[in-house]
């Protein structure tokens, strides 16, 4: 196989969807849309000015034959975009999660090579434990849900160190725990330095769980305080 099959093969298993059809599919205004993908790229540290595989700059022919701007996103940019409707779009949001399926029984694509990392290395070392991606709590998509722990984890990217995102990100998940109501519920936050971390914790706390579950429900709350 050449380089340039591997080349169009590749392309064809990457998922890239045009602002306008997001649009048409969420039953939002393309405009509104537009402004919420400038938004994403700004969080995520990405150019519109320079070439890159998240976000492609493209236009289409208007009702009135005028030419008009579009973006063609990756799975990425669409995820962020979900993160953001509201109970209204919920159906049409979990509908667009089916469509970005690709004939895979997931409805999710890790966001990195360190989250992909993250999660292969997860149902690993904890196959027994069900994992629940993309787990929608109110208005919000949160990365990933272990309903037998009752953890939340978000896997932070290097934008959510800036200032603005982090306050964003503990309103978002002050809403949760708030909306959920369950003491033993807990949010953890994952990146590249705590990864390996974050990992040991939650095989030991599996274990422990089988063993003595109140013991279990101390240690985590310690573990992740």
């Amino acid at each position: 196989m050449d380089s340039k099959e591997k080349e169009s093969i590749s392309e064809a298993e990457s998922f890239y969807i045009s602002t306008l059809e997001i649009s048409r599919r969420l039953d939002n205004d393309h405009k509104d849309i537009l402004k919420k993908v400038r938004l994403i790229a700004e969080r995520m540290l990405i150019s519109l000015n320079s070439p890159n595989e998240f976000i492609k700059t493209s236009f289409y022919i208007n009702s009135q034959n005028k030419q008009q701007k579009m973006y063609v996103v990756s799975r990425e940019v669409v995820l962020e975009l979900l993160k953001t409707c509201t109970r209204k779009n919920y159906i049409k949001a979990t509908q667009m999660l089916d469509y970005m399926s690709d004939n895979d029984k997931e409805r999710y694509m890790p966001k990195t090579f360190s989250e992909n990392q993250f999660i292969t290395l997860m149902k690993k070392l904890m196959p027994s434990i069900k994992v629940e991606p993309q787990y929608r709590v109110l208005n919000y998509f949160v990365d990933l849900f272990i309903p037998e722990l009752k953890i939340f984890i978000e896997y932070d990217e290097e934008y959510h160190k800036r200032n603005s995102v982090a306050i964003n990100d503990n309103h978002r998940q002050n809403g949760i725990l708030d909306h959920i109501n369950d003491k033993d519920m807990m949010f953890i936050r994952v990146n590249n330095s705590n990864m390996y971390k974050i990992l040991r914790k939650l095989v030991f706390l599996t274990e422990l769980k089988k063993i003595n579950s109140q013991l279990f429900l101390k240690r985590k709350e310690w573990f992740f305080d």
